[in-house]
């Protein structure tokens, strides 16, 4: 027989699991809409922007990805919230109406996605 406390942990972890994946749809429904959306208007803000939030979330994924590979989860830790932080600049630059590429990375995601039109 399960115990009320396996039923909620089960329950819990449910929900955690469909969140996960939740999360991964409507962040690439958005990217795609928002690239979508944007196509061949030339708006160049939106477009530098997108190039920008586009390198964070693919480094983003690979590190959650290859983060079991490393043995201190430490360093995937850290990379992520290196990640949150270059996002949270990335919409204060935004938010300025500035386009300012992020430190150290930024002019590359410019130039690798310049397809992004």
């Amino acid at each position: 027989m399960i115990s009320k406390e396996e039923k909620q942990l089960a329950l819990i972890g449910y929900a955690t699991s469909l969140l996960l994946y939740i999360h991964l749809i409507l962040f690439v429904a958005a990217l795609v809409g928002v690239i979508l959306y944007n196509s061949g208007k030339g708006n160049t803000f939106a477009s530098f922007h997108l190039r920008q939030m586009t390198g964070i979330g693919l480094i983003a994924l690979l590190v959650n990805a290859f983060a079991s590979a490393v043995p201190n989860g430490f360093i995937a830790l850290l990379l992520i919230t290196l990640m949150i932080v270059l996002a949270g600049l990335g919409f204060l630059s935004a938010n300025q109406n500035q386009k300012t590429p992020l430190p150290y990375i930024g002019r590359y995601f410019q130039e690798f996605f310049s397809f992004i039109k």
